[in-house]
């Protein structure tokens, strides 16, 4: 069993580190290079020898790819229970058919169905 005290640094040599600590009853894990005052980097997440989730610098979140352009993007298909627009609503149900004739069926803002 492992127990410290205070907070786990771990450093390369160049000033980059991996911070583990808790603060004010909150844990934490900070990811940063400190050789000028504290500068954000990406905290990189692997599974086996592939990258599987990045949180870049800029606090985006990628799954899926090296490159996050929003707060949350996702290279391959998503799965949700629900949907909230940013004004909080639940987004829009219905459905439609397409000029080729399928019926595209949306609950909450998700497609449920295409046939």
């Amino acid at each position: 069993k492992l127990q410290v005290a205070g907070t786990i640094v771990s450093e390369d040599g160049s000033n980059n580190k991996l911070v583990l600590g808790i603060t004010g009853g909150n844990s934490y894990l900070q990811s940063m290079n400190d050789a000028s005052g504290v500068t954000a980097r990406n905290m990189i997440f692997y599974f086996g020898s592939s990258e599987a989730m990045r949180i870049d610098n800029s606090g985006r979140l990628g799954i899926g790819t090296t490159s996050p352009g929003e707060k949350l993007d996702v290279s391959g298909t998503v799965k949700a229970t629900g949907y909230k627009s940013s004004d909080g609503s639940a987004g829009v149900s219905g459905s439609f058919t397409t000029t080729d004739g399928k019926t595209i069926t949306i609950k909450d803002g998700l497609v449920v169905s295409i046939l």
